[in-house]
C-alpha cells in the first residue's frame, strides 16, 4: 500500500499494488501483471471505525457504572475497565455466564431466571442484587440491560450497566429504622398518657 497526496487538491490517496509473475510453458517469467487499486474509501472507513471504537472504550472505561455487552443469546463477551477493577476478575473468568462467580449465592438463581426471561423475550431487564468485590465485600447494584437491534429489528447485542446503590440502600434502611423507632416511641407515649388521663377523666 502506498499513501500519497493528490497533486490537484492535496487530499490523501491510498493505492494498493498487487503484482504476480506470468511464466511461459518452460517456466520462464515472461512478464508481470500489476494491479493498482484506489482503496482510499476503505482505509478511511477502517480508520473511522478504529477511532469510534477508541472513543467508545474511553467513554466506557471512565463511566462510573460497571458495564458489559452480550450477544443476542446473552453470552457476555465484553466488560469495561470498572468491572475488572471492582471484581478483580479477567475476561476469561467472566465470559459467558462466568459473572455468576461474583453474585451472592442467595440471589443468583433469581437473577439468572429473570435475566434469561429477558434474553428469551427481548424485553429490557432490571434488577437489584449484591456483587462481590475483589476485597470479598458485597455491594448492592442496580442492573439494567437493553437490547440493541439492527436495521431489521433483530437483536444484535445487549448493553448492560450495574450502578452501585449501596449508599442509597443504607440511607433507606436508616430512614426505615428511624420511622420504626418513631412509631414505637409514639405508641409507648400514647400508652403512658392513657393511664393518668383515665384517672383524671374518672
Amino acid at each position: 500500500e502506498l499513501r500519497t497526496r493528490r497533486r490537484d487538491d492535496g487530499r490523501r490517496w491510498v493505492i494498493s499494488y498487487s503484482a504476480a509473475p506470468v511464466h511461459d510453458a518452460e517456466g520462464r517469467q515472461i512478464l508481470s501483471v500489476v494491479v493498482t487499486r484506489d482503496i482510499t474509501a476503505r482505509v478511511r472507513s477502517e480508520e473511522a471505525l478504529r477511532e469510534s471504537e477508541e472513543h467508545f472504550r474511553t467513554l466506557a472505561d471512565n463511566m462510573s457504572q460497571l458495564a458489559w455487552m452480550a450477544d443476542e443469546t446473552g453470552w457476555i463477551f465484553w466488560y469495561n475497565r470498572r468491572w475488572y477493577d471492582f471484581t478483580g476478575m479477567t475476561l476469561e473468568e467472566m465470559a459467558g455466564w462466568g459473572w455468576q462467580k461474583v453474585h451472592h449465592p442467595d440471589h443468583v438463581a433469581r437473577v439468572v431466571e429473570r435475566l434469561q426471561r429477558s434474553w428469551d423475550t427481548g424485553e429490557p431487564w432490571e434488577d437489584i442484587f449484591p456483587l462481590r468485590g475483589k476485597d470479598g465485600e458485597y455491594r448492592w447494584f442496580l442492573a439494567r440491560a437493553l437490547p440493541i437491534r439492527d436495521e431489521s429489528g433483530k437483536i444484535a447485542r445487549w448493553f448492560g450497566t450495574n450502578t452501585d446503590v449501596t449508599e442509597q440502600r443504607l440511607a433507606e434502611e436508616r430512614l426505615r429504622d428511624a420511622d420504626k423507632r418513631k412509631d414505637e416511641y409514639l405508641a409507648m407515649l400514647g400508652h403512658e398518657l392513657r393511664n393518668p388521663l383515665a384517672a383524671i377523666r374518672t
